[in-house]
């Protein structure tokens, strides 16, 4: 056999093979959201003490069948009595495909109106629904009365 037709036979056909795997990957990639559908924010959510604990960071969770990123918690807030927490932020950057998740606590008191000096703790459940797909990467943060408590994934 000719060793210079051999090796243009194999080069062009090993050519041809890598170049369709690397089509198949580029069609085979994952959808990209383009925007939130929703944010909501499930307050008192752990009933059987799954969530993390208030020192804890919070969890991600990817539900990819239904384009939904879960964002599970426990925050601390300063007072029983005069504590709160809410959903703060929600962005999503459809350029890098980045979602940053804020929960931070606050104190809701009303002026002149006297507080418990305890601390306090609530599980929450954050669920955020694109519109197709998930994001390439999810950080949550989690603000509460001492520190901020950071995830991120992948």
């Amino acid at each position: 056999m000719d060793r210079r037709a051999f090796l243009t036979t194999t080069t062009a056909t090993l050519g041809v093979g890598v170049a369709g795997c690397l089509g198949t990957l580029e069609e085979s990639s994952a959808d990209v959201p383009s925007e939130i559908r929703s944010a909501d924010i499930e307050k008192n959510a752990d009933t059987d003490g799954d969530y993390p604990g208030g020192t804890d960071p919070p969890r991600i969770v990817f539900a990819d069948d239904d384009s939904t990123v879960h964002v599970e918690g426990r925050i601390i807030y300063g007072s029983s009595t005069c504590g709160a927490y809410e959903l703060r932020r929600t962005e999503y950057n459809e350029e890098d495909g980045s979602l940053e998740v804020l929960v931070a606590a606050y104190n809701d008191a009303e002026p002149g109106e006297d507080c418990t000096a305890d601390e306090d703790s609530s599980a929450y459940r954050v669920d955020i629904e694109f519109d197709t797909g998930i994001p390439a990467q999810v950080t949550a943060l989690e603000q509460n009365t001492f520190e901020v408590y950071e995830t991120t994934k992948p």
